[in-house]
């Protein structure tokens, strides 16, 4: 794959994440391939490279649609994110640096100080926050399964977080600095996984009650609605 064209997968890749592209919104191929200044045939190949990530549905005679969403396929999800970021903080805390941790001071407190309707600056702080503990871990290969496997629920956050759970989230990140001043890697893992599942479990019922059509519920057994019929409904 050439540079330009693993470029413009991570592009539509990011927007689909990003919340961009809805679940079950076409993609169509000449308009992407217009905007991107790519032919068809590069935007074809592209689909079907988000299709095996599972980010995009191809139907025969109808083409490319953003993949839909479960709430069981994105509780799972979140429940790896929780896992592997919990991992990567364990890993980190003996590793972080005075400078770092200043780092984490530094972000903490600017959160702290943002007005409370400033939900997009303070989730770049959000993000910058777990960035900091996750390429600190030293695993690679850690950082490249978080990255390439759990980012969609950090777009997420950036498009539902309310003002309410900003004071619980800086709370959260308070105690796992503290823990991580203290080495105290175990506990830095347990605070990091229950932080992450808290937000978790938030979002999920937030979803449910502003945008319930978003996301598909699984059927009572256990036969999920197919992309055609998700789309007549």
């Amino acid at each position: 794959m050439t540079n330009k064209k693993a470029d413009i997968l991570l592009r539509i890749r990011n927007r689909i994440y990003a919340g961009y592209y809805w679940p079950r919104e076409q993609m169509v191929e000449t308009r992407l391939a217009e905007e991107m200044r790519v032919s068809r045939t590069v935007i074809r190949d592209i689909l079907k490279e988000l299709e095996v990530k599972g980010l995009v549905t191809i139907i025969p005679n109808r083409g490319a649609f953003v993949a839909e969403l479960s709430y069981d396929k994105m509780k799972e999800i979140l429940e790896l994110e929780a896992i592997l970021e919990g991992s990567a903080a364990y890993l980190a805390t003996p590793r972080l640096g005075t400078k770092q941790i200043e780092g984490l001071d530094h972000l903490l407190q600017k959160s702290k100080n943002l007005p409370l309707d400033a939900i997009q600056a303070w989730a770049k702080y959000n993000w910058e926050f777990h960035r900091t503990i996750l390429t600190a871990c030293g695993n690679g290969k850690l950082i490249k399964i978080v990255r390439h496997n759990v980012r969609f629920v950090k777009y997420w956050f950036v498009q539902l977080s309310i003002p309410e759970e900003i004071a619980q989230r800086n709370l959260g990140h308070e105690e796992i600095i503290s823990m991580i001043k203290k080495r105290n890697a175990a506990r830095v893992r347990e605070l990091m996984e229950a932080h992450l599942m808290f937000a978790a479990e938030d979002l999920i019922k937030r979803i449910q009650s502003t945008a319930p059509n978003l996301i598909r519920s699984e059927r009572v057994r256990g036969q999920a609605p197919s992309l055609v019929e998700a789309r007549r409904a």
